[in-house]
């Protein structure tokens, strides 16, 4: 493995720790019911779903083959855009028939190279990303 790769992998293990972060942070806003110390900041849980809902470069659904001229058919899957360059990241995953997230997988990409899949470190991590997809709405 590339020192660049190495670099790359390093980046995608940070926004999963992040995102975990937020997650921790946002349940423990949300048991308390008062605002958490998070980012130097006080923030309530809403405070922080805010937040996230700012960080995506963009948001986007597609569904499968389909005639045309036909209904579209619903979206089954959606990407959130985290960053784009050398590295890119984002979050892929499918989403069930109402629309919510059921799988979410971390990808990165350095310049000139194919999407890879970041393995999580922990299945807190792996439920964290599935959660912080959870928080967009992918329908109309």
């Amino acid at each position: 493995m590339s020192t660049d790769q190495d670099r790359v992998k390093s980046q995608a293990a940070s926004i999963a720790a992040g995102i975990l972060e937020q997650q921790t942070k946002w349940q423990e806003a949300q048991d308390l019911d008062n605002p958490v110390e998070y980012d130097g900041e006080q923030l309530t849980y809403d405070d922080i779903v805010d937040r996230i809902h700012q960080e995506p470069l963009s948001v986007g659904v597609r569904s499968g083959w389909y005639q045309p001229g036909r209904e579209t058919p619903a979206p089954e899957e959606y990407s959130i855009l985290l960053g784009t360059g050398g590295p890119a990241f984002r979050i892929v995953g499918r989403l069930d028939e109402h629309l919510e997230p059921e799988t979410a997988v971390l990808e990165f990409q350095d310049w000139f190279t194919p999407w890879e899949p970041y393995v999580p470190a922990s299945q807190a991590e792996e439920e964290a990303l599935l959660w912080y997809a959870g928080l967009f709405y992918f329908g109309d």
